[in-house]
């Protein structure tokens, strides 16, 4: 785009255009850490609402598990291969599989936990 009939002037301008652009952005990156900053003292506050004059906030907790069906299924398939070798048929064999199924789903369950916070508008 720095076609050869810009002149002098035009080219400060596109300096001064991006300069200010630059100083843009690490304004906002320098905002971004006093938000997460205050944002953060909320948040161990714990949960609940906040109000302000102008704005107000609600800290919340939620909680996620995850499970890895295919580490399950795999882990399962070989158990199964194994029980119907050692027990074909029989009830304690199915018993015995229902068991390790349930640990076997426990073991490959992951929990996290995230804190949000909300702010609105009065």
């Amino acid at each position: 785009m720095n076609a050869p009939h810009h002149s002098f002037i035009s080219n400060l301008a596109v300096m001064s255009d991006l300069d200010r652009i630059g100083h843009l952005k690490a304004e906002i990156a320098d905002l971004k850490k006093e938000q997460d900053s205050l944002i953060d003292v909320f948040k161990n506050a714990g949960e609940g609402k906040y109000e302000g004059q102008l704005f107000k906030a609600s800290v919340y907790m939620s909680s996620t598990d995850r499970v890895d069906y295919k580490a399950v299924a795999l882990a399962a398939l070989e158990r199964v291969k194994a029980f119907e070798m050692a027990t074909y048929g029989s009830e304690k064999g199915v018993d015995v599989f229902n068991t390790y199924q349930a640990g076997l789903i426990s073991a490959n369950t992951e929990q996290t936990v995230s804190i949000g916070f909300r702010l609105s508008a009065r």
